[in-house]
């Protein structure tokens, strides 16, 4: 199983993978970014390149993209209600959400 690290955004579409998301949030002193979102959702895949040019800027940040069509009731327990919405957590709690494309706030995020 490989290790996440910062560096490139890491795809969350199973419920096993949900399951590892969980336990490496509650494990991990880095700070987390995930982007819920939907392959349909244009808003959604606006982001995708601000996104991945995050995750290769950042050294403190670990970012996740998480299919919410893939796994609804994860996103659904996360309280999603817009896509994309943009998720900061530290040690399992959420510090921070974005909801909407909005490159800027969401740029804040990443550290």
């Amino acid at each position: 199983m490989a290790t996440w690290s910062t560096g490139t955004v890491i795809p969350i579409t199973t419920t096993d993978e949900v399951q590892r998301l969980k336990k490496f949030m509650a494990s991990t002193g880095n700070q987390i970014l995930v982007k819920y979102s939907a392959g349909w959702a244009a808003p959604c895949q606006s982001m995708s390149d601000h996104f991945q040019l995050l995750a290769k800027g950042s050294t403190k940040t670990v970012l996740f993209t998480v299919d919410v069509d893939a796994v609804p009731a994860y996103a659904n327990a996360c309280g999603i209600e817009a896509l994309p919405t943009f998720i900061l957590y530290q040690n399992g709690s959420k510090l921070r959400e974005v909801r909407g494309a909005d490159a800027d706030r969401v740029s804040e995020l990443v550290s």
